[in-house]
């Protein structure tokens, strides 16, 4: 159209070596060169999106780059914004109306690339959907593994309101924080530190306030898909708290079902605390599923194996609790 998309400018003579992947410049206090995105159309990215249809206003924003360590380094100057992103799968709305906002800044030497992303921000109106800071990078060399580390904080009420959440569980307020760290290559690692802190939710015309969640995750995933995992988790709610830690892993897909093998154990576990989360499903997905007698599918579908228990204490009332309970769970096909 009439609109320029984007501009590059040279701002001094440099030169790049495909053989070594060597960047030189004659001056590396001055900058190499500038692009100015003055609106990137979004159906550009078209091609990359198989499934997935992605709308909204163009992309705009500033970057510069420097010569550095025989490479080159590119820095956002204006932060990179896109408005009115909408987002569907098979015409089912997934996202709508957010405005994204991120600096970006990226390191590539010959010896390897990094890539950072601070204050990414989605917003709906006022809300503030999600803000991420993470960063990424590969040394270079075969069999090298990609790492990637980052800090994630998310308002709950205004994710559950968008399209692709709506109606699945009811929350008034809560906040959501996630450390994570993932290294991939031969095998792929997961840790994060998860923090779900200030829930509320609204159960027959009145508040209730719900258990901060925290847990500390780690799975790790073999090339065949086998899952190792260690899942420690602690509800907290007026001084009191109760401990579960899932420890175990699950196999290889094997004809549309994975096998699991899986220990769960705990100190302590208040039943009427881990109950009030039953509030945060929709009053009339609670009726469908207590008028349904015949489910196609049951919760466990998909899964066969043995989940042993250890639970120390587990307090089901004041006057009520049981110790040292024990026992093995048999999961097979429409079973347990």
């Amino acid at each position: 159209g009439a609109e320029p998309v984007a501009t590059v400018r040279a701002l001094q003579a440099f030169e790049f070596n495909a053989a070594t992947g060597e960047m030189r410049a004659s001056d590396t206090g001055r900058d190499l060169f500038g692009i100015v995105l003055h609106g990137v159309p979004m159906a550009w990215a078209k091609p990359w999106l198989d499934a997935v249809a992605v709308s909204g206003d163009k992309v705009r924003g500033e970057l510069v780059a420097v010569a550095q360590a025989g490479g080159v380094s590119v820095r956002t100057t204006v932060p990179l914004t896109l408005e009115q992103v909408g987002v569907a799968q098979a015409g089912q709305a997934l996202l709508k109306d957010v405005n994204v906002s991120l600096d970006l800044a990226g390191d590539y030497t010959p010896k390897g690339w990094q890539v950072e992303i601070s204050d990414l921000t989605l917003k709906s109106g006022s809300a503030t959907l999600l803000r991420v800071d993470a960063k990424a990078g590969q040394l270079a060399g075969t069999a090298q593994p990609l790492k990637a580390t980052g800090r994630l904080v998310s308002s709950l009420p205004a994710v559950l309101g968008q399209p692709v959440a709506e109606g699945v569980i009811v929350l008034t307020s809560g906040d959501a924080a996630v450390d994570f760290v993932v290294s991939s290559g031969g095998q792929h690692q997961v840790q994060a530190t998860i923090a779900l802190s200030g829930l509320a939710t609204i159960a027959d015309k009145h508040a209730v306030e719900l258990p901060n969640v925290s847990a500390e995750m780690r799975a790790d995933i073999d090339a065949d898909g086998r899952i190792t995992f260690n899942l420690p988790l602690i509800l907290s709610r007026q001084e009191r708290k109760s401990d579960l830690t899932v420890i175990g892993s699950v196999g290889p897909e094997k004809d549309k079902s994975r096998a699991i093998d899986a220990q769960v154990t705990s100190a302590q576990f208040v039943v009427d605390d881990a109950k009030l989360f039953a509030a945060l499903v929709p009053v009339k997905d609670r009726k469908r599923e207590e008028g349904t007698s015949n489910s196609p599918l049951p919760p466990w579908a998909g899964v066969h194996g043995t989940l042993g228990l250890q639970l120390g204490r587990v307090i089901y009332s004041d006057a009520f609790e049981v110790t040292h309970l024990s026992g093995q769970l048999r999961i097979e096909a429409g079973m347990v």
